[in-house]
């Protein structure tokens, strides 16, 4: 386990670079585990619901985004929701054998401050029509995590101060460790069969995005292989694999199935040697 007192040259996806504040939690976990290559890109997923459970058995209303996002659900926010922090995985190969895997999180404990240049742009709204169409969503930038030079960010962020849990980094690691440790062993032994019913339930589903086609839609869930399931307008459904990009829209204002779908929740891969922790 390596942990930082700060983020300055952090890896995230798609070949971002993520920057955090001194003070908050950033590790890396270093695991070895007997399992093929191909079976490894899930274990992002894995360890949201880990890091999930953990954060919620100190208090922490916490859900998951898919992929990589532990969110708080807000309906105050410009995308309905703030980021708490993020999780990232790095797979290491020799000899066309899975060698070791870096597990990377990050978690906001103190207050969220934006400086300027990194102050959340109006974000676009998703259409009020569920049909398909193109165009494009700002993203919501804040600050620990926002990528460096950057004209789009993502959702707001918000920390474990804000939510009233005043936690040190200690207390923090050692509660994640002790979740992350069993569910990996679960992943190892049974698949995604037990992890994706555990991250349905976590699931802040329903924000809308935008796929790298153009088309538009929500989100509904993960399938068996950790795909994002995505509603599109027409009633089809898109599955979106790790790594592909998408843009996350603001909510449609309103549509009935938007507010239907949040009442009945009831709330709401690669990475370097620190997390893709406070977008």
């Amino acid at each position: 386990v390596v942990t930082a007192l700060e983020q300055s040259q952090g890896r995230g996806r798609l070949g971002r670079t993520w920057v955090g504040a001194p003070g908050n939690l950033y590790a890396s976990v270093i695991v070895r585990l007997p399992m093929r290559p191909a079976d490894a890109p899930p274990i992002s997923l894995v360890a949201g619901v880990a890091l999930a459970e953990a954060l919620r058995s100190l208090g922490a209303p916490v859900h998951l985004k898919w992929p990589n996002d532990l969110v708080i659900v807000d309906a105050t926010a410009a995308m309905g929701r703030r980021k708490l922090g993020g999780i990232l995985a790095e797979s290491h190969c020799q000899s066309g054998r899975l060698d070791h895997v870096v597990i990377g999180f990050g978690v906001n404990l103190l207050p969220v401050h934006m400086p300027a240049p990194l102050a959340p742009a109006t974000p676009v709204a998703a259409p009020s029509s569920t049909a398909p169409q193109n165009g494009s969503g700002a993203q919501h930038g804040a600050y620990n995590g926002s990528p460096h030079g950057s004209q789009t960010a993502h959702t707001q962020a918000t920390s474990l101060h804000e939510l009233g849990l005043d936690l040190d980094r200690e207390t923090v690691l050692v509660r994640v460790l002790s979740f992350l440790g069993p569910w990996l062993e679960r992943f190892v032994a049974t698949g995604m069969h037990a992890v994706v019913p555990h991250w349905q339930r976590l699931a802040a589903n329903n924000h809308w995005l935008q796929l790298a086609d153009g088309r538009i839609g929500h989100a509904v869930g993960i399938d068996a292989d950790g795909g994002l399931r995505v509603q599109l307008g027409d009633g089809a459904e898109a599955v979106v694999r790790s790594g592909e990009p998408v843009d996350t829209l603001a909510p449609p204002n309103p549509t009935p199935r938007l507010a239907l779908r949040r009442s009945s929740t009831g709330a709401g891969d690669d990475v370097g040697q620190a997390a893709d922790a406070h977008v």
